[in-house]
């Protein structure tokens, strides 16, 4: 991934965190820690 879309990931993180916790999803929850553990 370019720097740009890097930044936009994971400016985004704190809102889909937000997002999947009020929908009680813990297998979204689970792939995006994945997602920022290996991207951001």
């Amino acid at each position: 991934m370019k720097h740009d879309d890097l930044f936009f990931v994971s400016a985004q993180m704190n809102n889909l965190y937000s997002f999947f916790e009020e929908l009680d999803n813990q297998e979204a929850l689970q792939l995006l820690w994945k997602l920022e553990q290996e991207c951001c």
